[in-house]
């Protein structure tokens, strides 16, 4: 689920080496995995998905062991008076049939490892009651040292994780992708490490109709404020390879994007890092210059 949301300020800090973001709505951003948020409240499952619909998230989904491993550890770095925590998976439609919140079978989702000596391997758990309770809903925890999934009461009082996909304050653009514009300049260097840790990358034109929209988001912005430029920003193309071949940040030449509409006196030897004019035309310009940027995410196809 992606929603186009207003941009959030960003505070860097780091966590046992790695490097984080802390948004001012509580969630925290774990490069390329996604964005995370421990309630430390105690809640019934139905109410801990209300929540976090509320935040504009969803209850965590571990699709992967990365992921599984990273929930785990959040919960276990953070206050808590029980073992365990939801998750965003339950066999509420169908009994013993285990999906998430978006209709999925919990085996398609990229990690599936059931902790529970009754459900190892099985999208089925055998052991259904527990107090004359049905064991509905996912959680994870602490009785075991891998992340892996059990059961509980979905009445239960637990502790819940809310997750927000990588780009989900990006702007979706029907057949074309999500977009962002970062309006903090960076160097080029740092944007592109900003955009790779979002999951997305910086934004390389492959149309006119693409350039068009950038122009329209940027000419929302006729003044941007924390920057070298506002006439300026950073995009996914450079020469730092080879000085005679100018190529996209996925690797290919520029020539072969569709776009190619050089500002005047362009390209340049005034830098090796390409970008935007308000205008609509690319250039070619200094590397550390601090410029706003454009991430882009291609269309997720389900």
């Amino acid at each position: 689920m992606y929603r186009i949301l207003a941009a959030l300020a960003v505070v860097t800090l780091s966590v046992n080496g790695l490097s984080i973001f802390d948004t001012r709505s509580g969630y925290t951003l774990y490069p390329r995995i996604g964005f995370y948020k421990y309630h430390q409240e105690l809640l019934n499952w139905s109410d801990a998905y209300r929540v976090c619909l509320q935040e504009g998230g969803h209850l965590a989904i571990a699709n992967s062991q990365e992921e599984a491993e990273l929930l785990l550890k959040i919960f276990t770095d953070s206050p808590r008076t029980e073992r365990y925590f939801f998750l965003g998976f339950h066999d509420l439609y169908l009994r013993n049939n285990f999906t998430t919140i978006y209709g999925e079978p919990v085996q398609r989702t990229g990690f599936f490892n059931w902790a529970h000596t009754n459900c190892v391997g099985q999208n089925v758990c055998a052991t259904n009651v527990t107090d004359n309770k049905r064991l509905s809903c996912g959680v994870m925890g602490l009785y075991s040292v891998e992340a892996g999934f059990y059961v509980h009461p979905c009445d239960n009082q637990l502790h819940f994780i809310c997750e927000k996909e990588l780009w989900y304050d990006y702007e979706r653009i029907s057949n074309m992708g999500y977009y962002k514009l970062h309006k903090i300049g960076k160097t080029w260097g740092d944007a592109w490490k900003t955009c790779r840790d979002e999951g997305a990358d910086l934004a390389v034109i492959q149309s006119s109709t693409e350039m068009s929209t950038l122009q329209e988001i940027l000419g929302r912005y006729p003044e941007i404020l924390d920057a070298d430029s506002d006439n300026k920003v950073h995009l996914g193309f450079h020469n730092k390879l080879n000085p005679n071949i100018y190529s996209t940040v996925y690797g290919t030449f520029l020539n072969s994007t569709g776009y190619i509409y050089w500002a005047t006196n362009e390209p340049s030897a005034s830098g090796n890092c390409g970008g935007l004019v308000r205008k609509g035309q690319l250039f070619m310009g200094n590397c550390d210059a601090k410029l706003a940027f454009f991430c882009k995410h291609p269309i997720v196809k389900k």
